[in-house]
């Protein structure tokens, strides 16, 4: 990924963001339709929480900078 300072970087880190929220957003959705009508809800909804929870632990809690030789 381009360095957040130049203004390719800067748009290329809002274009992630804006690609992971929305990820988030269809994934919450998904959720609540399943929510209604599913059998078997703790093991859907568990299955649905996985990848939420990991799209919000490398992107907004930045994660992915643990295995960065620079971030440490």
């Amino acid at each position: 990924m381009a360095k957040p300072e130049t203004v390719q970087g800067r748009r290329s880190a809002m274009a992630l963001g804006t690609a992971v929220f929305v990820a988030l957003i269809v994934l919450d959705a998904i959720e609540f339709v399943v929510a209604q009508v599913a059998g078997q809800l703790l093991l859907w909804m568990t299955l649905l929480a996985i990848p939420q929870a990991a799209l919000i632990l490398w992107f907004y809690m930045h994660i992915r900078q643990l295995w960065r030789e620079e971030a440490h």
